[in-house]
């Protein structure tokens, strides 16, 4: 089989072409041909099938990452200092203004210089025109951007009237306090897994070898480059991710891509006129003042929610927030997890009134599975095709510290393809109080063990009003973001939820979504945001509220939730809490994912609430939505694309694949 793999001929590059020349390499039953391509190109042949591989610009994985998947954690990323992606200018990029003239080849520096100039420095006007090279420059801008082998010859010899020169690796890093990645080996998720593995241990092999005719000054320049990425750097991808977001520029190519794209500089956009929308109140309505600010890529403010969830009306609204998915998440595809929602105690001591799953200690139909009781439950799951289990339970004082860790090292072991999503913050913070240990201690522990998720649960709505009527008994919902922040810190990602339809006022949600919003500008560690209405049956609170919100508030919140957490990637919709027709439906107002088949549930049951399906009815429903169903990890990761009704063969399965 043969395999072709675009080679980008920088110096930065070279580590990774030590293990090849110009021959084609066989390996294990395939055939590696190495085409010579520029950075801009490679995301062009790729995108148009004539290379399976290559290290691609940061842009255009992230803008092909449904066709590609990465390569191990190999590219080039930097240290600090990016030593060959440099800006010469006339003034410090915080005082620039004007033009700034690009090459080519700079999709992702072009990016980086964007963000680095609007989000860190406020310059928001400047113009991005293009030179072909730095021999071409006419002096005419303020500022010239350059990467690769120019940025290096330049540097040595100076740009005429642009004195100050800004290494931008630099300028990141000092901002986020981690180091820039530029590029990613990357590979066609459709390729065989042999061949996968067969390519990352040629480019690893190429990484040990030594250059005997290697210059001092290129050894000199490659301690500069990281070529197998940390954790550091994967946490600053999804950084630039998220900064690059907010008018999906990333992924819309702009008159300075040139044909066929390069990835989207993102120094324009084409928006279709915002009439194509079915706006009520004419063109000065402050609906319509709101779905211009929002499709010109700009934050809402919390009166601004507080309108479109109280009076905006409802159709449009769902329009809006729909046409925000597919620019954040283009194509016609939701994603769904394989999961299951087991519980090993239903011990609490918090006493929530809206809980009807609660028993408190010493009750008679109080329980506490043992180790081996739970990681039964997951066997059962793994067994059904399970790859993430949300394991929880109450807030039980008589458990140790060791007793969590077990569950999570136990499950680790037996199940390697399962990711542990365990345990709320609620019972993070009960762990720290029994354990005496600090939060962070008992969330290193939890990662030492093999964590690395945390399910949302228990936020229902951040708002004291709230809490102090229907959990008083529970911590302060400050507590809730506090274990989050802590947990994004060393590098845990979770999910955001809220349950709704209780005491709750309208300002108690806007409130909730701007504390989720302002977490997720800190590290950004939220995965997706998941709401859903309580369930008043056996609880409490039944004698006081007798039914459930309905489907017309569970639209607006979905909505209002896309359009207000601009810096949250996924909005899930709920067959299960909702119903298979409101999920379905919900998939127009905003969503992108469909939740999970949650094979084993108890908290909703407790409540009377019970709702079953299963993968086949559960890609079914997304397909008789108009969407195509893609399965997906813990992390959205895809695993499997459900392209066309019972046919396997359609299906794209990643092979071998490993959540980690």
């Amino acid at each position: 089989m043969d395999v072709c793999v675009g080679f980008i001929p920088y110096l930065n590059m070279a580590p990774f072409h030590r293990g090849f020349g110009p021959d084609p390499v066989e390996r294990n039953g395939f055939r590696f041909e190495f085409r010579r391509v520029s950075p801009r190109n490679l995301g062009i042949e790729a995108e148009n099938g004539r290379v399976a591989a290559g290290a691609m610009s940061l842009m255009d994985f992230l803008r092909l990452e449904d066709q590609f998947e990465p390569i191990g954690r190999l590219g080039i990323g930097v240290h600090r200092a990016a030593a060959s992606v440099l800006v010469f200018s006339r003034r410090p990029l915080a005082e620039l203004s004007g033009e700034c003239a690009v090459t080519d080849d700079t999709a992702t520096s072009v990016r980086l210089l964007q963000v680095i100039l609007e989000k860190k420095y406020g310059r928001t006007h400047i113009h991005y025109g293009r030179v072909a090279s730095s021999l071409m420059f006419d002096g005419s801008a303020d500022a010239l951007l350059l990467i690769g082998n120019e940025a290096l010859q330049a540097k040595k010899e100076g740009i005429r009237g642009l004195p100050i020169v800004t290494d931008l690796g630099e300028e990141w890093f000092s901002w986020h306090k981690t180091p820039f990645v530029f590029a990613r080996w990357a590979v066609r998720r459709d390729l065989p897994q042999a061949a996968k593995q067969t390519l990352e241990k040629i480019l690893r092999d190429s990484l040990r070898q030594d250059d005997p005719e290697a210059s001092a000054e290129s050894r000199e320049y490659w301690k500069h480059f990281a070529y197998d990425f940390t954790d550091a750097h994967e946490e600053s991808i999804e950084r630039f991710r998220r900064l690059s977001f907010p008018s999906d520029s990333m992924k819309t190519p702009s008159p300075l891509a040139g044909e066929g794209g390069d990835g989207g500089c993102g120094v324009a956009e084409n928006e279709p006129p915002t009439s194509d929308l079915p706006l009520k109140g004419g063109g000065g309505s402050t609906l319509d003042q709101i779905t211009r600010k929002i499709l010109a890529g700009k934050r809402l403010t919390q009166d601004e929610g507080l309108f479109l969830l109280k009076e905006a009306d409802l159709m449009s609204l769902g329009c809006l927030a729909n046409r925000v998915r597919h620019k954040k998440h283009p194509g016609n595809r939701v994603t769904f997890a394989i999961d299951s929602n087991p519980n090993y105690s239903n011990v609490c001591v918090a006493e929530c009134l809206f809980c009807a799953f609660y028993r408190p200690p010493g009750h008679q139909e109080a329980y506490t599975l043992s180790v081996e009781q739970v990681m039964e439950k997951i066997s059962r799951a793994a067994e059904q095709g399970a790859t993430t289990v949300l394991l929880q339970g109450g807030l039980n004082p008589g458990l140790p510290l060791e007793y969590y860790t077990s569950l999570v090292r136990e499950a680790r072991r037996r199940f390697p393809r399962v990711t542990p999503h365990f345990f709320t913050a609620g019972e993070a913070l009960m762990m720290a109080e029994v354990s005496q240990k600090s939060l962070e201690e008992v969330l290193m522990a939890l990662k030492e063990a093999g964590q690395n998720t945390l399910p949302g649960g228990g936020a229902e709505v951040l708002s004291e009003y709230v809490r102090l009527r229907i959990s008083p008994k529970k911590k302060a919902n400050e507590d809730w973001i506090r274990v989050h922040r802590a947990a994004h810190k060393l590098g845990f990602k979770s999910t955001a939820t809220m349950m709704y339809g209780h005491v709750e006022r309208p300002e108690d949600l806007i409130e909730h979504l701007e504390k989720v919003r302002s977490q997720q500008d800190e590290y950004g560690g939220f995965t997706a945001f998941v709401p859903w209405s309580f369930k008043p049956g056996n609880t409490k609170l039944e004698s006081k509220i007798h039914s459930c919100a309905g489907p017309s508030a569970y639209f607006r919140i979905l909505a209002v939730s896309r359009l207000y957490l601009d810096n949250v990637p996924h909005i899930q919709a709920t067959w299960f809490s909702e119903g298979s027709r409101t999920g379905q439906v919900a998939l127009h107002f905003g969503a992108d994912d469909f939740g999970g088949t949650l094979i084993d549930e108890n908290v909703h049951k407790a409540a009377g609430h019970i709702n079953t399906t299963t993968v086949d009815r559960t890609t079914a429903m997304i397909r008789e939505a108009g969407f195509i169903p893609a399965q997906r990890t813990t992390l959205y990761e895809i695993l499997r694309v459900f392209n066309q009704p019972g046919s396997s063969a359609s299906e794209r399965v990643q092979e071998g694949w490993n959540v980690k």
